[in-house]
């Protein structure tokens, strides 16, 4: 889910360098802060030091045309959220509620494309 996120944060910036756009900008703002919030839990559970991911090398750059490239964000988040949705009840609370919290900002976030 981290690396989702970091990947998502990524997409949404390279939509936004071309040409603005106030949706990729809050898209990269949320899923920055759910990595993070992700990452030090990763982190904490391990029981080392705090470490710091960038984002995953992107597979597929996102469409030239900015609204296919927000569509194919759209559909990154929809899967973000299905795969935190369904782990959710496999976790412990802690973390069930962390990664609750993602799959509701994730769907949050969806409802800017509408």
């Amino acid at each position: 889910l981290a690396d989702a996120a970091r990947a998502d944060v990524a997409t949404a910036k390279a939509i936004s360098a071309g040409k603005p756009s106030p949706v990729a900008a809050a898209v990269a703002k949320a899923r920055q802060q759910q990595a993070n919030a992700l990452q030090a839990e990763i982190d904490r559970a391990r029981g080392g030091s705090p470490s710091s991911r960038a984002a995953p090398p992107s597979t597929s750059k996102p469409p030239a045309d900015q609204a296919s490239a927000l569509n194919q964000l759209d559909g990154s988040l929809k899967i973000a959220q299905q795969k935190a949705a369904a782990l959710v009840p496999t976790l412990p609370r802690y973390r069930a509620g962390l990664v609750g919290s993602v799959a509701a900002g994730c769907a949050s976030l969806r409802e800017l494309f509408s």
